[in-house]
């Protein structure tokens, strides 16, 4: 599985659209923005990954509340309609293989930007954690 940061994932959309983070975040329900928003949505769900989820081993993705705000203080429930609207999409034959590519191009893009935490800075961010811990 392929897995980047939240902003990587949203420039990646911006780009596959041709549009601006200010465009894919502003509030409107047009569908030549919506859409492109709902795909986001749906990747921040699926592949989203942040420095604590890759020291802590977890699942990518992160939550629909968070999701919402990167997107421009969307509702989690509207977060979570857009991701079942995706995959949904993605079940329906004649539309499905068109967004299939669509996904596969955006995720080819994932790469440009470096690998979030390598061996050195897992081991500094895991003792930073357990300084917090301590701390609490």
């Amino acid at each position: 599985m392929t897995t980047a940061s939240p902003t990587r994932i949203i420039e990646c959309v911006c780009a596959e659209f041709r549009m601006t983070k200010a465009t894919l975040t502003q509030k409107t329900n047009r569908p030549n923005v919506v859409f492109p928003r709902q795909i986001a949505a749906y990747l921040l769900n699926k592949d989203s990954q942040n420095p604590r989820q890759v020291a802590l081993g977890d699942r990518p993705g992160i939550s629909y509340p968070m999701t919402g705000k990167l997107l421009g203080g969307k509702h989690h429930t509207t977060i979570l309609h857009s991701v079942q609207k995706i995959e949904a999409l993605l079940t329906d034959p004649d539309i499905g293989p068109r967004l299939q590519d669509t996904l596969s191009r955006i995720r080819e893009n994932y790469p440009v930007e470096r690998q979030i935490l390598g061996p050195v800075a897992k081991g500094a961010f895991m003792s930073f954690l357990d300084a917090i811990d301590r701390r609490s």
